[in-house]
């Protein structure tokens, strides 16, 4: 391997032990900041599942929350918290090897 490889890999190794994210954390998250709007009978029930991981990328690239004037993703939640939220959605999203229901939450 060259120079830059080991480098890469270091680095990542250094970030992953300096810097552990929980596994739950995204589900944590979710369920304490999106969960609660998105089971009501005003607001349709969402889950993972819902979408493909390229759905979801898309949903948050475009800010689809700020199509509701309430809803302003940036006031409530910090750009660390959506990136967390984001990988949860797509690593249990309907095309993931652990697809998650609405009832698993």
């Amino acid at each position: 391997m060259n120079r830059y490889c080991w480098i890469s890999i270091l680095l990542f190794l250094f970030l992953s032990v300096a810097f552990p994210v929980h596994a739950d954390s995204g589900k944590i998250l979710y369920k304490s900041l999106c969960h609660s709007c998105h089971v009501d009978a005003a607001t349709k029930a969402i889950a993972p599942i819902d979408k493909a991981s390229s759905q979801w990328k898309r949903f948050f690239k475009r800010n689809k929350h700020q199509r509701k004037s309430e809803i302003n993703l940036k006031s409530k939640f910090d750009d660390p918290q959506l990136e967390i939220i984001l990988a949860y959605l797509i690593d249990h999203a309907s095309d993931s090897n652990q697809p998650e229901v609405a009832g698993s939450l």
